[in-house]
């Protein structure tokens, strides 16, 4: 019952029915499609049906399973996490307290988007930065 990389995923596609015009509410008091809806459902089942023939054109190959041992995760890992609280050295030289808003694992090392508060008109203020702008607070 383990899904994993490669774990084959069973599903079904099964198309919606195509809404009626009917004006009056049918039994049940359930209510119909307008019929401007029913314009709309049409053009766009007529797109998907077009965009399914033109992939099928491009004769697609199924996906297979990876075959070989997982390496893991190639780029290095953060050393701070979302949340926690840094000093950041500022464009001037001067540090700062900041908050990691954001890290992105970068093949360059991690990067984070680092917040510093609010401007005087409110507006927060982020920075992007590497490792070595941080220090622990």
């Amino acid at each position: 019952d383990e899904c994993g990389p490669g774990s084959p995923v069973m599903f079904s596609y099964i198309p919606l029915a195509a809404p009626t015009q009917d004006a009056a509410p049918a039994e049940g008091g359930e209510t119909q499609a307008h019929p401007d809806d029913v314009k709309v459902f049409e053009e766009a089942a007529a797109y998907v049906a077009q965009k399914q023939e033109e992939l099928m054109a491009l004769n697609p190959t199924a996906a297979v399973p990876f075959e070989g041992e997982f390496q893991g995760n190639a780029f290095p890992p953060a050393v701070f996490a979302a949340g926690q609280n840094a000093i950041v050295t500022r464009s001037s030289g001067e540090e700062s307290g900041c908050s990691i808003y954001e890290v992105f694992l970068t093949a360059m090392g991690p990067q984070y988007n680092v917040y510093l508060g609010q401007n005087e008109a409110g507006e927060p203020i982020f920075k992007w930065c590497g490792e070595s702008d941080l220090r622990a607070y």
